[in-house]
């Protein structure tokens, strides 16, 4: 059975996949493309579903939640409707959806709310009520966590310390999508309206966009160009990033620089270090992989960076191909659109990004205690336990060993994505066309739909293709403009992301916002899933890297070592040996 089959009941690798509640379940491909460990798989479904709600109910979104479900390690999700029964596989026939729309108390509300939404421009509240509250006092809590050491705690002291960290990714998971439909809606808004106006693609349309988003770029991009410049005023520290020293040590070397070199990398590191590069406690932190952060200060160092510029001449075309009596609605559009698109990344970066390294940091802690107490043969295999499993050996209690634990692990590493059924319970089906709706219900459910469809890309399943040969393109999805020519570097995830050199084509299932790492040192970008919102496209654009995302076979068809040709403007990549 294969990913392009989809059933009630995939029986994989002796293992059978069954849909994690009533209804149809998507296999959620462009955030997580890989299995999610059973820390993640604890938190994130119910954390993720209420702050959805909340910002679905707050924005006036006919959406009650994104409910999550975890198979056998990997991440299913459906979008539950307001008002649909609990095992509905799809919209109603449209007389009796048009009946809803003016008989169901929950969706009349919900219709009211979005006119007002959009009347009253409520989210800049929220954008307030981030920059304001949410965002500071996560920052403090996370740093406070973080100012720890695990390490040097007795039992009872890394039990708390583990159980905050729980506590911690729970809530910052729940941060994360309680901004989700805020930071979507007038994104989504411009770009239905702009693309009615000028008939341009999404992508055209989102290359206004670019600059208004710093943080895509690193959450201490910043600090990172102001380190690279003292650097380059100090003939000392220039010889010690360039000397063959292990990358620790030139890391720690920096720190105990004195002067301005030493504070901006103790500042850079400290702020960096600690988060995560993926999504789940299986990808490791920066510190973890102290050469990509050498090599990212040389790079910067070498070429500089600095924040994106609002790109003015796609704006003005864009602009222009907008009729006469509608280019004052279009400029307040964009406007809202650049206001808020910053939030899109920063609750990511600021919340789960920085709460899933901490975890980590914990749960490996927990690993070396048990090892040291001969209750693990390796201390990783803790990253496949369970909280609970976790925290009743560190008190002392049985758990499933190691022969159990690599079981689960050998699973996780052999199971391909493509042996992983596209979906469970039956064939998934888009949203009732916005024209179901009465007029004043159009507008949020038509940026709702264009939000989500650049996130997610084109729906359906490319069956594998054949590899390329020489002077053959394969196809995806245009992201971001230009040309460039490299070598092609085939990642499967941070792990592997000391095999990149300066200038490769990196090709990967998706990425997340926390391989900015290694932005400074690509050339393009190619990913197998995601759209024109995804978290390669947008820190791409706002690089200026050459980008194609949802080619769906990048992974299974190029090899690292090849050379090729990547044309982010018409969306192809031609090998060419």
């Amino acid at each position: 059975m294969t990913g392009s089959e989809s059933n009630e009941n995939v029986t994989v690798n002796g293992r059978t996949f069954t849909a994690p509640g009533p209804g149809v379940w998507e296999y959620e491909a462009v955030h997580m493309p890989r299995p999610i460990s059973p820390w993640m798989a604890a938190s994130i479904g119910e954390a993720s579903a209420a702050g959805f709600a909340f910002s679905a109910k707050f924005c006036g979104a006919l959406v009650s939640h994104l409910a999550l479900g975890v198979v056998h390690g990997f991440a299913f999700s459906k979008i539950v409707p307001v008002g649909a029964p609990e095992g509905a596989k799809g919209p109603p026939p449209k007389l009796i959806f048009q009946l809803l729309t003016r008989l169901h108390p929950e969706i009349r509300r919900r219709i009211r709310r979005s006119v007002e939404v959009f009347e009253k421009k409520l989210w800049r509240e929220e954008l307030k009520r981030w920059d304001d509250e949410v965002k500071p006092r996560a920052r403090a809590r996370q740093a406070a966590l973080q100012s720890l050491e695990p390490s040097t705690l007795d039992d009872a002291g890394l039990t708390a310390h583990l159980e905050a960290c729980l506590q911690a990714s729970r809530d910052m998971i729940y941060q994360h999508h309680e901004f989700t439909v805020t930071c979507g809606l007038p994104v989504g808004d411009y770009l239905a309206h702009a693309a009615e106006w000028t008939g341009l693609t999404m992508g055209e349309l989102l290359q206004a966009l670019r600059g208004a988003t710093p943080v895509s770029r690193g959450v201490a991009a910043a600090e990172l160009d102001a380190l690279a410049a003292a650097v380059r005023e100090s003939p000392d520290a220039q010889a010690l990033l360039q000397s063959n020293l292990f990358a620790g040590e030139i890391l720690d070397a920096l720190k105990a620089q004195d002067g301005e070199v030493g504070r901006l990398a103790r500042a850079w590191i400290d702020l960096v270090g600690c988060r995560s590069i993926g999504y789940d406690v299986y990808d490791q932190m920066n510190l973890e992989l102290p050469g990509l952060l050498v090599r990212a200060l040389r790079t910067t160092l070498e070429a500089g960076t600095g924040a994106a510029a609002v790109d003015t001449v796609a704006t003005e075309r864009i602009r222009s191909r907008v009729p006469e009596a509608h280019r004052d609605a279009f400029d307040a559009l964009l406007a809202e659109a650049r206001l808020i698109f910053r939030l899109r990344d920063e609750r990511g970066v600021f919340s789960d990004g920085w709460s899933t390294g901490l975890l980590r940091r914990a749960v490996l802690a927990v690993g070396e205690r048990l090892g040291a107490q001969g209750k693990l043969d390796d201390a990783e295999l803790i990253l496949d336990t369970t909280p609970e499993e976790a925290l009743a050996m560190l008190r002392g209690g049985a758990g499933p060993g190691s022969a159990a634990l690599r079981e689960r692990r050998d699973f996780r590493l052999t199971t391909r994505l493509e042996d992983v059924p596209l979906s469970l319970g039956g064939t998934p089906s888009g949203p009732p066309p916005a024209e179901w709706l009465p007029a004043k219900g159009r507008r949020a459910a038509k940026a709702v739909d264009a939000f989500i469809g650049c996130v997610f890309g084109t729906p359906g399943h490319v069956a594998p293709a054949a590899a390329p040969s020489v002077g053959q393109a394969l196809a995806g999805t245009p992201v971001s403009p230009g040309t460039v020519t490299g070598r092609i570097c085939l990642v499967s995830g941070p792990s592997e992301f000391a095999s990149i050199e300066r200038g490769d084509i990196l090709v990967t299932a998706s990425t997340s916002p926390y391989f900015n790492v290694v932005l400074p040192m690509l050339g393009g970008i190619v990913t197998d899933r995601g759209g024109q919102l995804s978290h390669a496209a947008i820190v791409a654009r706002e690089y200026g890297i050459p980008c194609i995302v949802d080619t769906r076979v990048a992974t299974r068809t190029l090899k690292t070592g090849q050379r090729a040709r990547l044309d982010g403007t018409t969306g192809s990549l031609t090998v060419l040996t």
